[in-house]
C-alpha cells in the first residue's frame, strides 16, 4: 500500500522518493552515479581548474580522460579516481596530447560508460564524444579548436607537424560531420562564455547556456614569494600557444622604460631580456604572492573565456585585456581594466600606459570578481545536474551547499579525499575492466545560469545578469 508521496517546493509533484508496502520496511533513495569526462590532464590550464571544481562538486564521482601525466597538472588530481583510455600507454600523447588529435575522437566514441546516473563532460576536444545511455551534460570549453580553428591553435608547434596537422584537419570533414552528430547526442551544453556559445551555435546549431567558471585562484589561502621578484611588476599567465601572444607582451614591455614583466607559462628566452622574468610550474601559493604583488595584469589571447583577469580581480588588480572573446563577459572598462583592439607590441605599450596613467579602485575591483567565485559555480552546475537526474527519472538525493562548495548527498555521508583516488586504464568491457594503478604510474549569447548583477555595466558587450535555472534543455 502506498503511504506516502512527494510534492517538490515549486508545487509540482516530484519523483516518491519512500514507497512502503505492509510490513515492509521504507526503501532508501541511492546516490545519483555522476561519472566526469575530459579530454586530457596533462598540463595546468584553466580547463583542468573546472575540472578539479566539477571533482569538488560531485564527490565520489570519477573522472575519466584520454591522457593523465601527474607532474604536468595540478597536485590535487592524485586525490581523485581517474580512469585513462588507450592513448595514455604512449608517452608522446602524455607529453603534448596535440599529437594524439587523429586518434582521440574514436578513443572516447568507443568508450562505453554503462554504470552512470549522468555523465559530465567538459570538453574542448572530444570527451563530449563518449558513449553512454545516461543524460549528457557538456561544458564546452570552445568547439576542438584545433579542428574549427587550426591555424591558432598549431602556431606554435615544430613546422613539420604544423605541416601534418593541418594536412589532417583539411582531410576530415567526415570527423566534422560525427563531431556534429556527437554533440546533437548531448541532453545539454553549457558554455563558458558568450563567445563560446556563440561559437557552440555556428558549429553545432545547438542553443547552449552560459555558465562561467569560478576563477581558479582566491585570496584565501597561503602565499609563497618567488624568488628575486619585486613589487610592483606586471603580469601575464598562459601557456606557451601561438593565440597566447606572450611574445607580442615581452617585446611591449621590453620597449618600455622602468617596466617589468612576470611572464609565467612562458619559454624559456633565447637570449638575455633584463625586463623579463620567465617562470613555469608555480605553486597555486607562488600565484597567490604574484596577484598580491603585481601591480597590473597583461591579457591579449583569444581566450574562450580567459581566467587570469578574473583572478586578478579578486586581488584587485586592474587588467589589460584584448578586445574579443570571453574577455568582453568579465572585463568592465575603466572599472575594473582597459581594453587594447589589437596584438601588436606597440598597441599593447599603449594600452599599459593607459592602465598606468589611471587610479583604480580595488575595492570596486573585487566586488566585481565576487560573482566567480567557487561556490556560485557550486550552486550553479549542482542544480543543472538536478534537473537532468529529474528529468530521467532518478531520485534527487541532492543538494547543493554554497557555503561548503561541495555536493552534498542526502542520506549518505561526505566523500573523503583520496578514498577512491588512483588511475585506472580502461578495459575493453563496456563500464568495467579497470587495472589499477598508483598515481603517476603510466605503464600501462544563450540562456544563462552565472553572472549576478553588477555595476557599472561592461563597454564592450554587456555583462550578463542573473542566475536563471527555469530553462529547458541546452538544445
Amino acid at each position: 500500500m502506498l503511504e506516502r508521496s512527494q510534492v517538490a517546493e515549486d508545487g509540482l509533484l516530484s519523483p516518491v522518493t519512500d514507497i512502503t508496502f505492509s510490513d515492509s520496511p521504507p526503501s532508501r533513495p541511492r546516490d545519483p552515479r555522476i561519472v566526469l569526462v575530459h579530454d586530457y590532464v596533462t598540463q595546468r590550464g584553466g580547463a583542468e581548474r573546472v575540472v578539479l571544481d566539477l571533482l569538488r562538486s560531485f564527490p565520489g564521482a570519477r573522472l575519466v580522460t584520454a591522457c593523465f601525466e601527474a607532474k604536468a597538472t595540478y597536485p590535487r588530481f592524485a586525490e581523485y579516481d581517474i580512469e585513462t583510455l588507450w592513448p595514455n600507454r604512449f608517452p608522446m600523447f602524455r607529453q603534448d596530447p596535440r599529437t594524439a588529435f587523429p586518434f582521440l575522437a574514436k578513443a572516447f566514441s568507443r568508450h562505453v560508460i554503462s554504470d552512470a546516473d549522468l555523465v559530465i563532460c567538459s570538453s574542448s576536444g572530444w570527451a563530449h564524444r563518449v558513449t553512454t545511455s545516461a543524460p549528457k551534460i557538456v561544458y564546452c570549453h570552445n568547439p576542438a579548436r584545433w579542428l574549427y580553428q587550426p591555424d591558432d591553435y598549431f602556431a606554435d608547434l615544430p613546422h613539420w607537424i604544423r605541416r601534418g596537422q593541418r594536412g589532417f584537419v583539411a582531410a576530415m570533414s567526415g570527423l566534422r560531420h560525427s563531431d556534429a552528430i556527437a554533440a546533437q547526442r548531448c541532453s545539454r551544453y553549457l558554455g563558458n562564455s558568450a563567445a563560446v556559445v556563440q561559437r557552440i551555435r555556428d558549429t553545432y546549431g545547438i542553443e547552449a547556456t552560459i555558465l562561467p567558471p569560478s576563477r581558479g585562484i582566491s585570496p584565501t589561502g597561503p602565499a609563497t614569494p618567488v624568488a628575486g621578484i619585486e613589487p610592483g611588476f606586471l603580469l601575464t599567465i598562459g601557456r606557451e600557444r601561438g593565440y597566447k601572444h606572450t611574445e607580442s607582451i615581452c617585446q611591449a614591455v621590453a620597449s618600455m622604460k622602468g617596466e617589468r614583466l612576470v611572464a609565467v607559462g612562458a619559454q624559456p628566452a633565447e637570449a638575455y631580456e633584463p625586463q623579463i622574468t620567465r617562470l613555469r610550474n608555480l605553486s597555486d601559493e607562488n600565484m597567490r604572492w604574484l596577484y598580491a604583488n603585481a601591480s597590473g595584469l597583461v591579457a591579449v589571447a583569444h581566450e574562450d573565456f580567459g581566467l587570469a583577469p578574473v583572478e586578478a580581480q579578486a586581488f584587485g588588480l586592474p587588467t589589460v585585456v584584448l578586445r574579443a572573446g570571453g574577455y568582453l563577459d568579465t572585463t568592465v572598462e575603466n572599472v575594473t581594466g582597459v581594453f587594447v583592439d589589437g596584438t601588436s607590441p606597440a598597441l599593447i605599450a599603449d594600452a599599459i600606459a593607459n592602465l598606468r596613467s589611471r587610479t583604480w579602485d580595488s575595492v570596486a575591483i573585487r566586488r566585481c570578481g565576487e560573482q566567480f567565485s567557487r561556490e556560485a559555480f557550486t550552486d550553479r552546475i549542482t542544480r543543472i545536474a538536478d534537473k537532468e537526474l529529474g528529468r530521467v527519472g532518478v531520485v534527487k538525493a541532492t543538494r547543493s551547499t554554497v557555503a561548503l562548495g561541495t555536493y552534498t548527498r542526502s542520506n549518505s555521508t561526505p566523500h573523503s579525499p583520496g578514498a577512491r583516488r588512483g588511475v585506472h586504464s580502461a578495459g575493453h568491457s563496456p563500464g568495467g575492466n579497470r587495472d589499477r594503478a598508483h598515481a603517476g604510474d603510466h605503464s600501462g549569447p544563450g540562456r544563462v545560469e552565472g553572472y549576478p548583477a553588477k555595476e557599472p555595466a561592461a563597454a564592450g558587450r554587456q555583462a550578463v545578469d542573473r542566475v536563471d535555472d527555469r530553462a529547458g534543455p541546452g538544445h
